[in-house]
């Protein structure tokens, strides 16, 4: 075994999620703003160009993931793609919020362009970054250790990518920048920024890669996945996964509706609940760990879960004893920051035992692919999260053009942030307590690959629902 990871390269590795979610959250929250605004691209096609350059993402995890498991550079697997990542992602990210004056089916293609190179730099930093926090330690709790560090850095970076482009663009303007040039330097100083901290967790994770010789491999994108997929407590963390990421997107898309439709106030206010939301999960990464590290990852992720569903269910029903206001709907929140906190600190932990298990099974370290997989579940539950959310709307009678929402649809419009959440969240509890790899579990799975790989040979005593 590895000896214990040093401070220094903990931090190192922990802090490249601040970057990470400045990049991402900046993404999601502000480029269909941008297109629709400085860009000059209609509504229809900068949701389009949004959709496809998250999908072009999902594909390139996967080619990303393979390439990375296979890669043969006798330094490491992981950060030679992060080295090739960051200038393409700094450039791409400059460029894309840079208002060069095109206009129509130009503006489309320059911009559509943009987003699939962006996102594919992104994912050539994502995925091998998250597979190389399986690889600098194979023990269970610094791994737990290791992304507990990386929670605190995970919900600051939410929280500047959330609050702080608007605000640093209207200082601009102020400043005497016009809009559009506003935009390109606050994306510029955010980007550097994110880039320069990506530069820190390679220089700190030097010499801490696993070199494998990976030579002899014949293998393939499909057979790798595969190999993930089949292992037999996968089943248990895709349905964790999808059910967290398909209501994570409900909520955040349902949120400005609750604001504005169901509770009557300005759309300025969803900037103020969103900020006070991402401020409580950084207040919980420290209890979150502290439950994680005395308890199990498991049974800490089951706990806040259920509180989160329980928390959620119980304000369906305050909601009709009050009138809405900015701190009833902050507290509806909070049930789903719970949530939110605990499933960024701990799925990754959870996703790393795979790696031994897929070990065991067909002989290969596969974390790139996992990584890959992990990336493509959480886009095809952000796409289903959409489909349903939209469809409840429907069918609650919802119109956008009335003067004022029938019962039915102001009714649907608060399912979709506390009962349908809460449901989902619940059944996400259910596949974490299903899914079998424990503290003294990943024990035995150590101890068993120990054995194979010494002997040709090992015990599947009490692993029968692992192995």
């Amino acid at each position: 075994m590895k000896k214990k990871l040093s401070n220094k390269v903990i931090f190192g590795y922990a802090i490249g999620q601040l970057g990470d979610a400045m990049v991402y959250c900046m993404l999601v929250s502000y480029l269909a703003y941008f297109l629709t605004g400085p860009g000059g691209v209609a509504a229809g096609p900068a949701g389009t160009i949004s959709s496809v350059g998250l999908f072009v993402s999902a594909g390139a995890a996967l080619v990303v993931g393979y390439l990375s498991d296979n890669c043969k550079n006798p330094n490491g697997r992981r950060r030679p793609f992060i080295k090739v990542a960051i200038p393409v992602l700094l450039v791409a990210m400059i460029l894309l919020f840079s208002d060069f004056g095109f206009s129509g089916t130009t503006a489309i293609l320059y911009y559509g362009t943009l987003v699939m190179i962006l996102w594919c730099a992104y994912t050539m930093w994502f995925v091998p970054y998250t597979a190389l926090g399986a690889e600098i330690t194979e023990d269970y709790d610094e791994r737990l250790n290791l992304r507990n560090r990386a929670a605190i850095f995970t919900q600051s970076g939410n929280f500047i990518g959330g609050a702080v482009p608007m605000a640093l663009v209207g200082l601009l303007a102020a400043c005497g920048l016009g809009e559009s040039m506003s935009w390109t330097v606050m994306a510029a100083i955010l980007v550097v920024a994110s880039c320069i901290i990506f530069a820190i967790t390679i220089k700190a994770t030097k010499g801490h890669e696993l070199i494998i010789d990976v030579s002899k491999n014949r293998t393939n994108i499909v057979k790798d996945t595969f190999e993930i997929v089949k292992a037999k407590p996968t089943k248990w963390l895709i349905g964790a996964i999808l059910c967290y990421i398909i209501i994570n997107t409900i909520y955040a898309s349902n949120l400005s509706f609750v604001v504005t439709y169901y509770s009557g106030l300005p759309a300025s206010i969803v900037s103020i609940v969103s900020g006070a939301g991402m401020l409580i999960a950084l207040v919980l990464v420290p209890l979150i760990g502290t439950v994680a590290n005395k308890m199990d990852k498991r049974k800490a992720y089951v706990i806040f879960f259920v509180a989160a569903a329980v928390w959620l269910f119980v304000f369906r029903f305050i909601f009709d004893l009050f009138e809405p206001s900015i701190p009833l709907i902050i507290l509806l929140g909070a049930g789903v920051m719970i949530a939110m906190a605990a499933y960024w600190q701990l799925i990754a932990a959870l996703s790393y035992d795979l790696v031994e298990v897929v070990e065991i099974n067909c002989g290969r370290r596969l974390e790139g692919a996992l990584a890959s997989l992990q990336t493509v579940l959480q886009q095809v539950a952000g796409s289903i999260g959409m489909l349903i959310w939209g469809w409840v709307l429907a069918f609650g009678g919802f119109d956008a053009t009335a003067a004022a929402q029938t019962d039915s649809a102001l009714d649907s419009i608060l399912s979709l942030s506390t009962i349908i959440p809460g449901i989902g969240i619940l059944l996400s509890a259910v596949f974490i307590i299903a899914y079998p790899i424990s503290r003294e579990k990943f024990l035995l799975v150590q101890k068993a690959l120990e054995d194979k790989k010494k002997t040709g040979e090992y015990s599947r005593e009490g692993l029968e629902r692992i192995l």
